[in-house]
């Protein structure tokens, strides 16, 4: 069956729709967090932290010390960047993560049969237990039949949006990966020594460095030059997903 029988299966089954809904929870979600958990980044920050102090104790190199630190730091950078944008970064596409989120996709799709699998198990033994059960147990497992029928629908309607988006992908992978590329060879060429800075700022201890340390660090004026335009696209960016938001609603 070739990609496009299977994208009008996908969707026949209810992925355009069930696309809509997850961009409404994840909107409510932001909501949410807003309102009720304002704190929510620096606990986050302080969970990596703690991670990364405990896995940089061990008897290890310093090379992977560093990139401990590196990794960490980037994942608290990643947090604070979702909760500014309101989006969870693994279900909105973008050219530079064309590899990482195809590989999101197929990790998505891979919990979700797992998730499938345990809810017809757990329907079969709540299935077969009714006959035998009787007043509260049998409205206990009443109860946990219903959640995994329900649960059930959920992780298939994942599976299928997963299915979907990864035709999608398909489509046009090969233009995405050279523009990826292309973007990667860019960025090299024109925030190369700016980028080491960074880099080592990253590594050098598990709190994420502040702006200011990270423009102190600089000692040329290329780097600062580099700099400049590195905010100024990231700003731009923005700006136009900002933009796009709007023209949506």
């Amino acid at each position: 069956m070739d990609n496009l029988k299977k994208k009008e299966i996908y969707e026949k089954l209810g992925a355009v729709w069930f696309q809509k809904v997850v961009f409404k929870v994840e909107d409510l979600k932001f909501k949410f967090i807003d309102k009720f958990c304002p704190n929510i980044r620096d606990w986050y920050v302080n969970q990596c932290d703690k991670k990364a102090n405990k896995l940089c104790s061990r008897d290890i190199s310093l090379e992977e010390k560093n990139k401990i630190k590196y990794e960490y730091n980037l994942k608290k950078m990643r947090f604070k960047r979702e909760l500014v944008e309101k989006k969870n970064r693994n279900y909105h596409f973008t050219m530079n993560n064309a590899s990482s989120f195809k590989n999101y996709l197929l990790s998505n799709k891979r919990i979700h049969k797992n998730g499938m699998i345990w809810n017809f198990i757990w329907i079969g033994l709540c299935s077969c237990a009714i006959p035998f059960t009787s007043g509260l147990g049998l409205g206990l497992i009443i109860s946990w039949l219903g959640y995994n029928v329900i649960a059930l629908g959920i992780n298939f309607q994942c599976v299928n949006l997963q299915n979907y988006n990864l035709c999608r992908f398909e489509e046009r992978k090969e233009a995405f990966e050279k523009i990826e590329k292309r973007s990667r060879e860019r960025d090299a060429k024109n925030f190369a020594k700016v980028g080491k800075t960074i880099y080592n700022k990253l590594c050098d201890r598990v709190e994420t460095p502040e702006s200011y340390e990270v423009v102190s660090s600089i000692t040329t004026i290329q780097e600062l030059e580099q700099l400049k335009k590195l905010a100024l696209e990231v700003k731009g960016q923005r700006t136009k997903e900002a933009s796009r938001v709007l023209v949506k609603k």
